[in-house]
């Protein structure tokens, strides 16, 4: 499941919406709802998602910033955690994407990978461009691939295929 515009749904306090303020012709405009690209949306983004569904990752549900993720045995085992999350995101005032959603689904893309049968796997066209770069012919081109990631991916990439 996928929040619609995550951040516009959570509130700033209104002693940070000065931080938001923009000037023009018409007057000063200042944010009252969290928006894209301030320095600590996601991590406040991510705070929030964790208190709406805090104690239930035992259940095997979980979230990555607006991005949540649902796994379950059975298909009455996967209703009833939906209504448990659909319960937490309405008390929190949350909506969800429609669009965005899946549901009792086998297989699922997540975060770039894909969950099937218990298992992650690295979505293949992911792999495809770290198939397709270029090797490294220098230790200096190894420490940074023209990207701080690059030794962290390389390592996962071997854990998922």
């Amino acid at each position: 499941m996928d929040l619609t515009c995550g951040s516009h749904q959570m509130l700033l306090h209104p002693n940070s919406t000065h931080l938001t303020g923009i000037t023009t012709e018409f007057g000063l405009f200042e944010y009252k709802r969290l928006t894209f690209g301030l320095r600590n949306a996601s991590s406040s983004l991510q705070r929030l998602m964790s208190l709406v569904l805090n104690g239930l990752s035992d259940l095997q549900i979980g979230c990555y910033i607006d991005d949540i993720i649902i796994a379950s045995s059975d298909c009455n085992q996967h209703l009833a955690r939906l209504e448990l999350v659909f319960q937490r995101l309405l008390t929190a005032n949350l909506k969800v994407k429609p669009s965005k959603c899946a549901f009792l689904q086998f297989e699922i893309s997540f975060l770039g990978h894909t969950v099937k049968e218990g298992k992650v796997l690295s979505d293949s066209k992911n792999l495809k461009s770290i198939k397709d770069s270029l090797p490294p012919n220098s230790k200096k081109k190894v420490r940074s691939c023209g990207d701080p990631e690059f030794l962290p991916m390389t390592s996962l990439l071997k854990l998922l295929t």
